[in-house]
């Protein structure tokens, strides 16, 4: 209307509102030949980034079986629950699965940044460690690299089977490799100067988009430049948005809910599972000590009668004396052990 004249509602045309302004226009020509490149751009920083978030989420999986694995050889493997010498915690399962479930969270801590560490210490005091080993955490230059050099110091004080120490010492070492993937996808973002080539290039483009919709708009007094060039952004700048969200993958994890459901209530259950376990076991033993049968008198033997065996099946007399040979052979050795 301006440069180039309108139509009114009777299709009349008339004259621009300012004369002999010139009519600013651009070749459609120039967008095909481009096209093709903005296109290459938006492409390559949304593969890149989606690139860095899977390989994120990979990783963030591996630490949650490892640490279910580390605390399940735990159960496994601290066959005796006694005091760890120090702490809250009454055995050496329950500092484990503390201190792998702290060990997550501080490595979540790092990636979110500084505004996660109280949020960091009121969990480790949930999770049961005192005001000293708090301290040694939030103290720490490298929080999750010391959390796992704390549950090597539990893995070596308990005192375990030297293969069995092993097995948990590589699980330590894959999780410190974990933590340097983590730490390379965190400090390695994508070149700031092809993130800022990308914004430019695509600002560009679509600021002359409509100098070129403009001349081939049939539409009536070219209305339709308008919403058509809104879309077109509308869904272009969702795309570079979309790659500048996946770039840092930490920023939209749910890191969270890995710790709170995916590591901790799994370890929590698994804790609890295994005392259920111990304490069936336990009273399995009472009650199979308490069944064994007592030894044949002489008149039951003389009478030729039947006793029952230690699983309560009748047997003859005959073999009672070699059953309870070997019973009371069993006791005995249960006893010396």
């Amino acid at each position: 209307a301006v440069a180039g004249g309108y139509l009114d509602f009777d299709n009349v045309k008339h004259a621009p509102l300012i004369d002999h302004m010139p009519l600013l226009s651009v070749p459609m020509s120039v967008f095909s030949l481009t096209s093709s490149s903005l296109g290459l751009l938006l492409v390559f920083k949304t593969n890149s980034a989606y690139a860095r978030w899977d390989n994120a989420r990979r990783v963030w999986g591996d630490i949650i079986n490892k640490c279910r694995s580390l605390v399940r050889q735990s159960n496994t493997f601290f066959v005796e629950d006694r005091y760890p010498g120090h702490g809250n915690f009454r055995d050496y399962r329950r500092r484990a699965a503390a201190e792998t479930s702290a060990f997550t969270r501080c490595l979540r801590c790092f990636l979110r940044g500084k505004e996660d560490e109280e949020n960091l210490r009121e969990e480790l005091k949930e999770l049961g460690f005192t005001p000293t080993e708090i301290k040694g955490y939030m103290g720490a230059a490298n929080k999750q690299v010391y959390a796992l050099q704390k549950l090597g110091e539990t893995i070596r004080h308990y005192g375990m089977a030297p293969m069995d120490r092993a097995n948990m010492d590589r699980i330590l070492t894959e999780l410190c490799d974990d933590v340097g993937a983590c730490e390379r996808i965190f400090k390695t973002p994508i070149p700031l100067v092809y993130s800022r080539h990308t914004a430019r290039f695509g600002g560009s483009w679509l600021l002359l988009l409509p100098l070129a919709v403009w001349g081939v708009d049939g539409s009536w007094n070219h209305l339709g430049t308008i919403p058509s060039c809104a879309i077109i952004s509308f869904f272009l700048l969702g795309i570079e948005e979309l790659g500048s969200q996946l770039e840092e993958p930490f920023g939209i994890l749910p890191m969270e809910a890995f710790c709170d459901g995916s590591i901790g209530a799994a370890l929590n259950e698994m804790v609890i599972a295994e005392d259920e376990a111990r304490e069936k076991e336990r009273q399995l033993k009472a009650a199979a000590a308490d069944s064994v049968p007592a030894a044949p008198t002489k008149a039951e033997t003389s009478r030729g009668g039947a006793l029952p065996d230690a699983k309560g099946v009748v047997v003859p007399v005959g073999r009672a004396a070699r059953l309870w040979s070997r019973v009371s052979g069993g006791r005995g050795a249960e006893r010396a052990a």
